[in-house]
């Protein structure tokens, strides 16, 4: 595949994106290091952009190593009251040798009183109490520790964001303890307490040619040509979205493995073909949340509506993006590519006709058309004439259509 464009060069992949990375992570750890407000920071970045990853592979790994503190991270999706948003805390500082015994060493207790003044009925009355006290106690004794909070975007009550933020903040006052908290800003209703909570903001975000370098060390069928196809897929839409691009690659792998199977395809022309498709359909059913049905009637209508150049700005505006994303696209709305892409469904029973595969012609096909004709060498030229006769005056079993058009151009030359 000869893209002619963008290049990776020779610099191993994974140097890359370290390199990337640290940077960002060294700009986070500077904003950590100001201790003349409390040290809480906001990493924003969009959904999919790789702020998890990001944080997982390399931030974490940096902070433990220069705070020398411990770090707790975890994501808020799912809690539903501060008292959980505490629990999670507790659970994580504790290892589960520590966690054991001290519960066993108050439990003991408490159930060796109950027995003795109440009876057993009042029993778990004593334990739930003895229990809250107890996680009580562990949790005013955090301290010297990193807490880094994702996904604080899909926490669905905004009163518990708030409580979460305030939470935050007291922590980060009141003892020695860092808050980073993981958020998509856009997402978030509560702006005058993200402005008297968050002593810095990061604004987090990878470059298209960085995002390639991470799905690159993922994909092993994502060789240097397909990357750089996909390099400029993902900059011709202007996506950088992680995981709908890594949804995609999953679907572009078995595709891959079969197209690979066909004799006599163009591969890597095919193989680029159908990851461009492929990409754009997934850019736009996940990334946008378009329907099969939108993205179906927007390929479909696109040259008559340019023929037609409607006045109408909601219809213009309606089919804008779509049109945007699949400017490019070769199938059209191929509709078993698109059940698969969107629903899920493979479907196919011949992929070299149902997603129109480039195939290497024999001689013999070279021959049927003027054009290529001019392609071939003096020596092939002579060797397709004879081809061609031997074709026309054969008695084998042969295709009339094809057999016409051979003379065709037999009597044309």
């Amino acid at each position: 595949m000869e893209i002619g464009k963008k290049s990776f060069g020779s610099m191993p992949t994974n140097i890359v994106i370290i390199g990337v990375t640290m940077k960002q992570a060294d700009q986070i750890i500077e904003l950590l290091q100001d201790t003349s407000f409390p040290q809480v920071v906001l990493l924003d970045g969009a959904w999919g952009s790789g702020k998890t990853h990001f944080i997982k592979h390399y931030l974490r790994a940096k902070i433990e190593q220069l705070f020398d503190q411990k770090v707790y991270f975890f994501s808020l999706y799912g809690i539903s009251s501060i008292d959980d948003f505490r629990d999670k805390i507790i659970s994580l500082s504790l290892t589960e040798k520590e966690e054991a015994s001290v519960f066993a060493k108050y439990f003991s207790k408490a159930l060796d009183g109950a027995a003795q003044n109440i009876g057993e009925r009042g029993v778990g009355a004593v334990l739930n109490g003895v229990a809250g006290a107890y996680k009580y106690k562990l949790y005013g004794e955090l301290d010297d520790c990193i807490l880094i909070l994702d996904d604080l975007e899909r926490v669905a009550d905004e009163k518990l964001i708030k409580n979460i933020l305030g939470e935050s903040l007291s922590l980060a006052e009141s003892k020695n303890i860092k808050v980073v908290v993981v958020a998509n800003e856009d997402k978030l209703n509560c702006k005058n307490d993200i402005e008297k909570v968050f002593a810095d903001k990061y604004k987090f975000s990878f470059t298209h040619e960085e995002v390639v370098s991470i799905l690159k060390v993922e994909y092993e069928n994502l060789d240097d040509q397909l990357a750089n196809e996909l390099l400029l897929n993902i900059t011709a839409i202007n996506s950088k979205n992680i995981r709908v691009l890594k949804r995609a690659l999953s679907k572009f792998t078995r595709i891959q493995k079969e197209v690979s199977k066909i004799e006599n395809v163009v591969l890597d022309q095919a193989l680029s073909r159908i990851l461009s498709d492929i990409v754009r359909i997934c850019c736009a059913k996940f990334e946008h949340s378009f329907s099969k049905e939108k993205i179906i009637d927007a390929i479909d209508s696109r040259i008559i509506r340019q023929i037609k150049k409607s006045n109408d700005e909601a219809e213009i505006e309606g089919y804008k993006k779509l049109d945007a994303i699949f400017e490019g696209a070769i199938n059209g709305s191929n509709q078993k590519l698109l059940s698969y892409c969107c629903d899920g469904l493979y479907e196919f029973s011949n992929l070299e006709v149902e997603l129109n595969l480039p195939m290497r012609l024999t001689l013999l096909d070279a021959m049927q058309t003027i054009w290529v004709q001019n392609q071939l060498s003096e020596s092939e030229f002579k060797e397709g004439v004879s081809l061609l006769e031997k074709y026309i005056s054969s008695t084998d079993d042969i295709d009339i259509y094809k057999w016409f058009s051979s003379c065709d151009i037999y009597m044309y030359m």
